[in-house]
């Protein structure tokens, strides 16, 4: 933001109850998902999870399943046979 950008004192009251709003709701229905899993500790997943399902936010580290590099099949032999017939021609 630019230095000499100012904002109303309106607009950032009404953005600070909103983001202090909202950052109570996450925290609550991550202490829900907490509770689902039976514990009475609160960790950054349970928020993150909460995030990605009600906001599609998804938070780098978090992600239920961590993304795996992709890597061909193995071709099968009769694949591999058809390849080489088809070079040979």
């Amino acid at each position: 933001m630019d230095r000499d950008y100012v904002v109303d004192p309106a607009t950032e009251s009404a953005l600070l109850e909103f983001y202090t709003e909202w950052i109570g709701n996450a925290v609550a229905l991550g202490c829900e998902v907490a509770k689902r899993r039976k514990s009475n500790i609160l960790k950054a997943r349970d928020i993150a999870l909460h995030l990605e399902r009600s906001w599609n936010l998804y938070v780098p580290g978090f992600n239920g399943e961590m993304l795996k590099p992709y890597r061909r099949p193995h071709a099968s032999e009769l694949h591999r046979q058809r390849q080489l017939a088809v070079r040979r021609t």
